[in-house]
């Protein structure tokens, strides 16, 4: 799955997890995904695939795909909560992508649920937020020679 571009440059591949959505109406759990993901890594030149929650063997899955950066992205609790929308299979997804780039030293961004997972695996502790879930944030672009700057791998 190496795309080139012209200049015989490998497109960055970016592997982002998604939500777990139960539909009751259709008795079916879905993963999903904002769209508004894959147009701003579309914009950015990144091919983007969303991690399905229930992979039998995630490490696999990433080696045959290599991705340039994984994103841990919001959505649903995490399930030591014990709060009816939290998920254990995506909890147990996003602990292999971390395994996955620390193994690899590959980029790792965690959006929202997504850094509350980090913080988390990394024995930090969670204080609860009101009025956060569901609001708009201010998102600017940033330039940078910093290493952990992400801007086309």
């Amino acid at each position: 799955m190496d795309s080139e571009l012209s200049s015989n440059r490998r497109v960055p591949v970016v592997a982002i997890s998604q939500r777990v959505v139960q539909e009751t109406y259709r008795l079916e759990t879905r993963d999903a995904l904002d769209q508004g993901w894959a147009a701003l890594l579309e914009t950015l030149g990144a091919i983007v695939v969303p991690v399905p929650n229930l992979l039998a063997d995630i490490q696999s899955w990433l080696e045959t795909i290599k991705p340039s950066l994984i994103i841990l992205s919001g959505g649903n609790d995490l399930a030591h909560l014990g709060t009816s929308d939290g998920s254990s299979d995506r909890d147990a997804t996003e602990s292999g992508l971390l395994s996955y780039a620390t193994e690899n030293m590959t980029p790792l961004l965690g959006v929202c649920r997504g850094m509350q997972f980090l913080a988390h695996a990394s024995g930090g502790t969670l204080t609860a937020v009101t009025e956060h879930a569901g609001t708009s944030h201010v998102v600017a672009s940033v330039e940078s020679e910093s290493p952990w700057a992400w801007s086309g791998v």
